[in-house]
């Protein structure tokens, strides 16, 4: 990633490890803003480091992306979905050496096994 980029993630809000997600881009990138999506219960999240931009520059860089690469969902309409949500600071940030997805994955495989 250059200096100036950004890196684009598509999240699924309903997942256990939404909030997880997101305070693990807070670790790394100095900014992390939110957008809805038109796909129920996703986000996209924008990461990206340097000082916080405002709406009205996000505003005409998504213009002048839109405009130059024809984009099949129209960067334009992003910021009128736009939304924050506070993480709560006491759970852990994702690593290596800690990935609850195997800890979900082994109480699905319980739950299977179980009938529950």
């Amino acid at each position: 990633m250059n200096k100036n980029g950004c890196a684009v993630f598509n999240l699924h809000r309903g997942s256990k490890l939404f909030n997880r997600t997101i305070l693990t881009l807070e670790t790394v990138f100095d900014n992390v803003d939110l957008y809805g999506s038109k796909t129920k219960g996703n986000a996209i999240a924008v990461a990206y480091n340097g000082p916080s931009k405002p709406i009205s520059e996000l505003n005409k860089t998504a213009d002048s992306l839109q405009n130059q690469y024809n984009f099949f969902y129209n960067l334009k309409d992003l910021s009128g979905i736009r939304f924050n949500i506070v993480v709560d600071q006491k759970q852990k940030a994702l690593t290596d050496d800690f990935a609850p997805v195997n800890f979900l994955n082994a109480i699905q495989e319980h739950n299977e096994k179980t009938g529950d």
